[in-house]
């Protein structure tokens, strides 16, 4: 999708979609005042939509900024946490949703340099190795380095009245720069 047109400065959209369904059983019963209950245990279904708009700056620079979201159901077949605090309800409600959102920015280059292999080199006689290899020889070789700084912000969000699969269900809040 190209809301711009085709311009020197390639910028266009990329969306994406990743779905995620956990159906989740934690087995036995935890004791709790007296009583046996069960542990919470239920469905999951996480739709993450991503929107990127990638861009280039002539041959040099490279990046992208984009944006995300987690919008995540829960529906509890039993509800009884066995982790909540001392002194709260350990039990969590039949059904819950939360929408975590991110946001982001990168930008590389690319730095490259061809080199000649020499005919007598390792190399040479090691690439041409095999039985139907025995007239092709490497002649260059292309190293390359790139550079990437990212940055990645995820706002707070409430997620304690969640109960805990695994670690899609606890996404912390972050400012991060990366290279």
């Amino acid at each position: 999708f190209r809301p711009f047109g085709f311009n020197p400065y390639g910028a266009k959209l990329v969306t994406s979609l990743n779905n995620t369904f956990t159906s989740f059983d934690r087995s036995g019963s935890v004791n709790y005042n007296g009583t046996d209950q069960d542990p919470y245990d239920g469905q999951r279904l996480d739709i993450h939509p991503t929107v990127a708009m990638p861009f280039h700056i002539k041959n040099y620079l490279n990046g992208s900024l984009y944006t995300g979201m987690h919008n995540t159901s829960y529906h509890q077949d039993a509800t009884f946490n066995p982790f909540a605090p001392v002194g709260e309800d350990p039990f969590l409600d039949s059904s819950n949703d939360r929408r975590v959102f991110n946001f982001g920015a990168s930008i590389g280059t690319a730095i490259e340099r061809v080199d000649e292999v020499a005919e007598d080199s390792w190399l040479a006689r090691l690439t041409s190795l095999g039985a139907k290899n025995q007239d092709q020889r490497m002649r260059r070789i292309k190293n390359v380095i790139e550079p990437l700084v990212s940055y990645d912000f995820v706002p707070k969000t409430k997620q304690s009245d969640l109960p805990t699969y695994d670690s899609l269900d606890r996404i912390r809040n972050r400012s991060q720069v990366s290279y």
